[in-house]
């Protein structure tokens, strides 16, 4: 009777225990630990496999990674459909991790064994393809792309190079460029010489070397003396030669007699020279001499005032790679000029008219303060267009958006036909559009003031649209024009300054446009009610 009453005791202790451990609310998770993946240098990811029991739950879940017992870090995983996974960052390279998967589900914690990875060494850098940019009669520019720097800091970047004859190197440090490219200028190169360059980087891995890039450099006049260079060239060849290089420095005297054989003299005169292509890379601009043009003298690296004015013949130049300075007017009446470049230090561009055939501008590489996109120049952050080539016709032009700024006389004379802009424009220069050959414009919502004289002299121009945020219209904004339309999008009339107006018969012949509502408002308000057709 005693061992019967024993032995059902047992099993309700038995029963009881049994029914506790199998309740699927506690039953810990199992789990799978995966082979690391994405294995860089500074980066592992980590994943593992979580099967739920019964109806049991995940509270936590971390991985935990080290490269020693002592340097355990836990980090929260991120949960997935079939598990769990991080992204860790921040790994040394060339180091051994090891880590697990750990998860509590309340109740009860279970973490997997340990597997092992290995970031990825550093290693020496790594460069791309190296090209020549450009190149005069002594100097080169050269260019090449850092892939990257094999995860340490570099000791050397740049270029060497040797005359192709000579086994003695010389090294040029790189200056930085944009997205990744370095690029160097080689000077005091020898003329009519063939180099051999190739870009070298290093960092304490290793070092690595580009493929060589062979070149000659041109054949030139040099000017040792500012004021010499009609020692050079004979009279007989002055008349006669139709493309140039030149290096050295050049005075007034000198630009002088490039004038003269370009085939316009010192006052403007006609003269027989036919001069057409004329390459200046490697000159420097210096003062002294005779006056170049009028009673215009040469000032250190400046392309000055009227230097090539109406010089029709010239169809291609190369500007000195050291002027800081293009003076207004430089090229003005250049009626054969193509492409205009602008090369390292420029760090002011004024505008020059009459450049009918302009058709693009080019930038340097190496300039910090201009680019040209399209053909088109702009500041270096392209917030400011510039100045768009005279002889580039288009029938739709729209200003790009992140232009913030419409400078002076950027549209002078262009052959556009219809202009718009995107809504980032909120400032246009004084006769930002003066002669355009525009039918159409669309002004931005964000201008809120329209300068003087912006169309002056815009005779093609037949429609205006001014834009929600159009606040003031200035003196002259439409002299000249035949405007046949005028829409103001804004339900508030602009105010006007005085001679807003003047310069065209604008109030008989121009119908203006106004929202919808908002016709009264514009014929009691000065000047706008003295168009005779204002229409919703």
């Amino acid at each position: 009777m005693y061992k019967f009453y024993f032995y059902i005791i047992c099993c309700v202790v038995v029963g009881t225990a049994c029914s506790n451990e199998t309740d699927p609310t506690v039953l810990p998770p199992t789990l799978t630990l995966h082979e690391a993946t994405g294995i860089t240098r500074n980066e592992a990811c980590l994943s593992g496999k979580i099967v739920l029991n019964g109806e049991g739950t995940v509270r936590d879940c971390y991985f935990v990674y080290g490269s020693s017992p002592e340097e355990m870090i836990q980090v929260a995983a991120t949960r997935t459909e079939e598990g769990a996974e991080v992204t860790l960052e921040g790994l040394k390279a060339g180091t051994e991790y090891g880590y697990y998967l750990e998860v509590s589900n309340g109740g009860s914690v279970v973490r997997t064994g340990m597997l092992r990875f290995r970031t990825s060494p550093n290693t020496e850098p790594v460069l791309g393809e190296m090209v020549l940019i450009n190149k005069g009669p002594t100097t080169a520019v050269v260019q090449c792309v850092l892939v990257e720097n094999g995860g340490e800091a570099l000791s050397f970047l740049g270029f060497k190079y040797r005359k192709e004859i000579s086994a003695e190197e010389l090294f040029v440090a790189a200056e930085p460029g944009e997205e990744g490219h370095f690029r160097a200028r080689l000077t005091d190169l020898n003329l009519s010489t063939s180099y051999v360059v190739r870009a070298y980087a290093a960092n304490a891995v290793g070092e690595i070397y580009t493929g060589e890039v062979k070149f000659i450099t041109d054949n030139a006049i040099y000017v040792s003396e500012p004021g010499t260079l009609s020692e050079v060239i004979s009279e007989r060849q002055k008349y006669q030669l139709t493309e140039i290089s030149i290096s050295g420095r050049l005075n007034g005297s000198d630009f002088r007699l490039l004038r003269d054989m370009l085939g316009r003299g010192v006052e403007g005169e006609v003269t027989p020279g036919i001069l057409s292509r004329l390459y200046l890379t490697d000159v420097q601009v210096v003062e002294g001499g005779m006056s170049y043009y009028s009673s215009r003298y040469t000032a250190n690296d400046t392309l000055g005032y009227g230097m090539f004015m109406n010089c029709r013949n010239l169809r291609e130049i190369a500007l000195p790679n050291t002027i800081k300075v293009v003076e207004k007017d430089a090229f003005k009446g250049c009626t054969g000029l193509t492409v205009l470049t602008i090369p390292d230090e420029v760090r002011s561009f004024a505008s020059s008219e009459g450049c009918s055939s302009l058709q693009e501008f080019r930038v340097s590489v190496m300039n910090s303060g201009f680019t040209a996109e399209d053909g088109i120049l702009y500041d270096k952050g392209k917030e400011t267009l510039l100045l768009y080539p005279e002889g580039r016709a288009r029938a739709v032009f729209e200003i790009p958006e992140g232009v913030k700024k419409i400078a002076e006389y950027a549209f002078r004379n262009a052959p556009v036909d219809t202009l718009s802009m995107a809504h980032s424009v909120t400032v246009l220069g004084l006769q930002a559009f003066r002669g355009a050959k525009f039918k159409k414009v669309v002004l931005s919502d964000g201008i809120a003031s329209v300068p003087g004289a912006v169309f002056q002299a815009c005779t093609g121009l037949r429609s205006v649209i001014l834009g929600r945020g159009t606040m003031f219209i200035s003196d002259y904004c439409f002299d000249g024009c035949m405007l046949e339309e005028l829409r103001v999008l804004v339900d508030i009339p602009p105010a006007c300054a005085s001679k807003a107006f003047e310069g065209g018969n604008f109030f008989d012949s121009c119908v203006l446009y106004v929202p919808a509502g908002c016709k009264n408002k514009y014929r009691y308000a000065d000047p706008w009610g003295k168009f005779k057709r204002i229409v919703e």
